[in-house]
């Protein structure tokens, strides 16, 4: 489990219409799209990354995919830990988060 303490942050990236944390706080740092968290994620030091996606956005689940594959192939981010919650289990996005390396 994946959690902000004295010596780590966390980058928490939420994908969705319903926010979780509207700021950061205590060693968290909140984005709000997919631009906002590969930027985040290379500019700062994390421990690990949560991505969490609404899997109804339909029109999101490719940037979500590509996201995550390029968290594994940056060589800033690529061995961070990367957690993917999704709301609603989907077969298909399953399979592409499984292909792109991420734990979900």
């Amino acid at each position: 489990m994946l959690s902000p303490s004295s010596d780590g942050r966390l980058l928490l990236c939420q994908i969705s219409a319903a926010q979780i944390f509207e700021e950061a706080t205590n060693g968290l740092t909140v984005v709000r799209s997919p631009v906002a968290c590969m930027d985040a994620a290379a500019s700062k030091i994390f421990t690990g990354i949560l991505i969490y996606f609404s899997a109804r956005q339909l029109r999101m689940r490719d940037a979500l995919i590509e996201l995550c594959a390029e968290l594994n192939e940056n060589p800033v981010t690529r061995n961070i830990s990367k957690c993917v919650s999704v709301e609603y289990p989907h077969r298909f996005l399953l399979a592409k988060l499984r292909e792109a390396g991420v734990g979900y």
